[in-house]
């Protein structure tokens, strides 16, 4: 998919990985909306404008199911449309099962995954009208390999590379790509499967 004037709607999107990703999509051409707690603590308003970039902020707690919504949709309302889901939004959730996790467990889950699926829903009809778009969830390492003293984190991002579907020859073309391009990763295995490695096909 050409990015060049798509809407990308990135959550978690002011800083860390969220505001790369709304740069390097900005630089191609993309219309952004960044949706997070806060956005009037952040340089990301800036750098948008320098780019030349049209940008919605809107602050939301992704808890819950309305707020969800309404970023979608005030987006789809500023831009026309949504091409590009890309939910970034979640903080580290520390503690082990006997310390800490029940504070920070239904928190992970509403932030982390029940958002991912309220956003997913108020976005896809928007997708499917415009033939293409893209879904990324943004999980950890955590959700690989789980995370001493993180129970909640590990379990939730544990969960989004769940999100599966059959695979093309392209999705392995689209991971080379980045492969050439980007210089640092090295002495890696990227596995292309869907999960199938993990038992979840």
């Amino acid at each position: 998919m050409d990015i060049a004037n798509k809407v990308a709607l990135i959550t978690g999107g002011t800083h860390g990985i969220g505001a790369s990703i709304a740069i390097a999509l900005a630089k191609q051409g993309a219309k952004i909306s960044l949706v997070a707690r806060r956005t009037d603590e952040f340089p990301i308003r800036q750098q948008m404008e320098s780019l030349g970039t049209p940008c919605l902020l809107i602050a939301a707690d992704l808890r819950e199911e309305t707020e969800c919504r309404r970023a979608a949709e005030e987006t789809i309302s500023k831009f026309g449309g949504i091409d590009i889901l890309i939910h970034c939004a979640g903080a580290a959730a520390a503690g082990s099962l006997l310390n800490g996790a029940k504070e920070v467990w239904y928190h992970a889950f509403d932030v982390h995954l029940h958002a991912a699926f309220h956003l997913c829903e108020a976005a896809v009809p928007s997708l499917k009208k415009k033939k293409e778009g893209s879904i990324i969830l943004i999980s950890s390492t955590a959700g690989l390999r789980g995370v001493k003293n993180a129970l909640a984190y590990a379990v939730v991002k544990g969960a989004i590379p769940q999100l599966h579907r059959e695979g093309t020859p392209d999705d392995v073309a689209d991971a080379i790509s980045m492969l050439i391009k980007n210089d640092f990763i090295t002495g890696e295995n990227i596995v292309v499967d869907g999960g199938m490695t993990m038992r979840i096909v």
